[in-house]
């Protein structure tokens, strides 16, 4: 840490100054943690760190985090509700992966759209593949396939 308390706040990269104002926010104690876009011009390893970080302190601490993003990918492995806005207005509010499976139209009305694995999994099934799209991640998503494949359930022509 030694490394980090001489250097200037300008030196530091796009992901060190995002951590340490997170950090900052988190130092107060808040009942409340509202994000926007927190991973944005993160690399993988950055976004991977920082979201960890945040669900360290949800569990931890028991502070509710409100994650404004346009990601959905984010938002399929990290939220238990999602809210769609439009012009102002909620148009959904559910869980996510009940939304991701039935609202697709109303998604991308709103200018979003189902994460890309849910979207390969919703293809397979209209090619006729009873593959389950409710998966949060490319690993659950993997197995779904896995399992589709395996269990005979594969195309159903």
């Amino acid at each position: 840490y030694k490394t980090y308390a001489d250097r200037s706040p300008f030196r530091l990269s796009g992901g060190q100054m995002r951590r340490v104002a997170i950090a900052g926010v988190i130092a107060i104690h808040p009942s409340y943690l509202i994000l926007d876009e927190p991973s944005a011009g993160l690399d993988p390893i950055g976004r991977r760190e920082i979201f960890s970080e945040i669900q360290r302190w949800h569990q931890e601490k028991g502070i509710t985090v409100i994650l404004v993003s346009h990601n959905m990918d984010d938002i399929s492995r990290l939220a238990s509700r999602l809210l769609v806005l439009s012009h102002g207005h909620i148009v959904l509010d559910g869980e996510p992966l009940d939304i991701f499976a039935t609202q697709q139209q109303a998604l991308h009305d709103a200018g979003v759209s189902v994460p890309p694995v849910t979207g390969v999994l919703q293809y397979l099934q209209g090619r006729g593949f009873a593959v389950d799209d409710r998966v949060r991640t490319v690993e659950e998503g993997a197995q779904a396939i896995f399992d589709c494949l395996k269990g005979g359930k594969g195309h159903a022509h």
